[in-house]
């Protein structure tokens, strides 16, 4: 999340909620409107009137992470799940998408988002599932790093599968760039990190196509 807003233009029209926001409604409830969600002064948060998507990873607690975008703009909220064929999860994930739509609408009402646009009290947000999204697979349990696949590729508007692509090795490299940036966010100025990055990805690759 932080590497994204780190290369948000300020003509760009997005946000991403933190995955603290779902844990603070559901346990919070209406005791806190979260104003500033909303009002742009929580760095790097732009104010939610100047975006046209709002991007929010979803969790089904120890189990699946999902990922939720809204657009208030024509009340839609579409659903990204790279695990929509495990139907032992579908009460509980329906439960989250229900719960984050209801709390998302009623949050912007609490910080009179609506005021100025004249509408009137409905249902909240269309739930739309899109049908070219990428299932994982293999038992590396994907479904946190499909998030921040699904995050990069949409903010940066790039195909979700790429000609020739195979959605396992992405994985793989997506979780070999997280781990890069979190141990270059940590590690002494003098440590070589381009040679160290190259002997993990080597070392991985070796793992995934043995000779």
């Amino acid at each position: 999340m932080i590497d994204l807003y780190n290369s948000r233009k300020k003509t760009d029209r997005w946000c991403i909620l933190s995955p603290h926001f779902q844990w603070s409604i559901f346990n919070y409830g209406t005791k806190n409107i979260f104003k500033y969600y909303f009002d742009g002064s929580l760095e790097p948060l732009p104010r939610i009137d100047q975006v046209d998507e709002v991007y929010v990873p979803l969790n089904i607690q120890n189990k699946h992470w999902f990922l939720g975008v809204f657009h208030p703009h024509d009340k839609t909220l579409t659903i990204y799940d790279s695990l929509l064929d495990w139907s032992s999860i579908d009460e509980e994930r329906t439960e989250v998408i229900c719960h984050i739509n209801f709390s998302f609408d009623s949050r912007l009402r609490m910080n009179d988002y609506y005021d100025d646009k004249g509408w009137s009290l409905s249902f909240p947000y269309k739930v739309v599932y899109p049908d070219n999204v990428p299932q994982q697979c293999g038992s590396l349990g994907d479904f946190g790093v499909r998030v921040c696949i699904f995050m990069e590729r949409l903010i940066n508007n790039q195909p979700f599968l790429r000609q020739h692509e195979q959605p396992k090795e992405t994985a793989m490299q997506m979780r070999h760039k997280l781990a890069i940036k979190l141990y270059d966010s940590i590690l002494e100025d003098n440590f070589d990190m381009a040679s160290t990055s190259k002997m993990i990805v080597d070392e991985a690759n070796k793992q995934l196509f043995p000779d």
